[in-house]
């Protein structure tokens, strides 16, 4: 009976009935809580009527389009300054060539000269990073110059390749070291061409082939392109198949006997009232070639690392 005394009438009435379906639940409340407090936020820039957003989507071809045309363009100045940079290297390379060129006593076929360009900082020599192959391709030409590419100006590289961005530190005062081209295959394929055709530019009055020199004329330039390179008779190599490039055409490498190289420009120098053909004959090829660096480390192991790489041959029919 005391037990029952303990409970009165009145705090019986105050208790809440959860069963109530006037009360709101409690995903229910949260939700009409988020709803004005979206409603109540103002995004500035936020497009709210479907007029505007049809607007956007009507304009957003165009504004791709300029978009990616303001990306060309600065990409295409870009690789200007690296080509402006490559030049050099390789006017130096032609220039010493009567000096450098070994001329065996027996050696009946053309005389080759090679010139391989890799971004420093790459594989720095001073690391101990050596070609792999080197002593082939000295005895295969007859001069070989491997030359690391620095500059004194900076670079713009994020317009290049924005994945490689992160990978590249530019050191203010110092020269610009990074892969560059060492690790963009497309950029290589695309400087290739461009350097090619910047050594050898197309006249609109100059025939694409010339296989005779005709009597009164000087020096007379000929293309000889060969766009239908035979497949067989490869030649075993342990370098992987490289890309020619030559005013923009492209053809994947095989080493054919009796079939010119896409991308091969021939100069064929002739004298005023000489009817016959010249024996002087300079053929150059400008080409993107993934290449392979070795060293041995400080635990005398092997370690190789492998980038792509610009390069030129020059063949001189003596």
């Amino acid at each position: 009976m005391s037990h029952n005394k303990g409970i009165t009438p009145d705090r019986e009435t105050i208790e809440y009935d959860y069963s109530d379906a006037s009360l709101p639940s409690y995903n229910e409340a949260t939700r009409s809580n988020s709803r004005s407090n979206l409603g109540s936020r103002e995004l500035p820039g936020f497009v709210t009527t479907r007029e505007s957003i049809e607007q956007l989507l009507r304009s957003l071809p165009l504004q791709v389009q300029n978009a990616r045309q303001d990306q060309l363009s600065q990409q295409q100045e870009d690789e200007r300054l690296l080509i402006e940079k490559v030049t050099p290297y390789i006017a130096d390379f032609i220039r010493n060539l009567p000096r450098s060129i070994l001329y065996p006593q027996k050696r009946k076929h053309p005389l080759s000269a090679e010139l391989i360009l890799f971004p420093a900082g790459a594989v720095p020599a001073e690391q101990g990073w050596v070609l792999s192959g080197l002593h082939e391709r000295k005895q295969q030409a007859a001069h070989f110059r491997l030359e690391e590419v620095t500059s004194t100006d900076k670079v713009k590289l994020d317009s290049l390749d924005q994945k490689r961005a992160d990978t590249f530190e530019a050191v203010p005062g110092d020269d610009w070291k990074g892969p560059l081209w060492w690790d963009d295959e497309d950029l290589a394929d695309r400087l290739a061409s461009s350097i090619g055709s910047y050594l050898h530019p197309k006249k609109a009055s100059e025939p694409e082939s010339c296989t005779r020199a005709d009597e009164g004329n000087g020096n007379m330039r000929g293309n000889e392109i060969n766009e239908g390179a035979s497949r067989h008779g490869e030649s075993a190599s342990r370098h992987k198949p490289y890309r020619s490039f030559f005013f923009g055409r492209y053809k994947q490498s095989h080493a054919s006997t009796g079939h010119k190289e896409a991308g091969s420009q021939t100069l064929v120098g002739g004298s005023t009232g000489n009817t016959q053909h010249s024996s002087e004959v300079v053929k150059t090829v400008v080409r993107s070639e993934e290449v392979t660096f070795r060293r041995e480390n400080d635990m005398g192991l092997w370690e190789s690392a492998s980038g792509w790489a610009i390069t030129l041959t020059v063949t001189v029919a003596l």
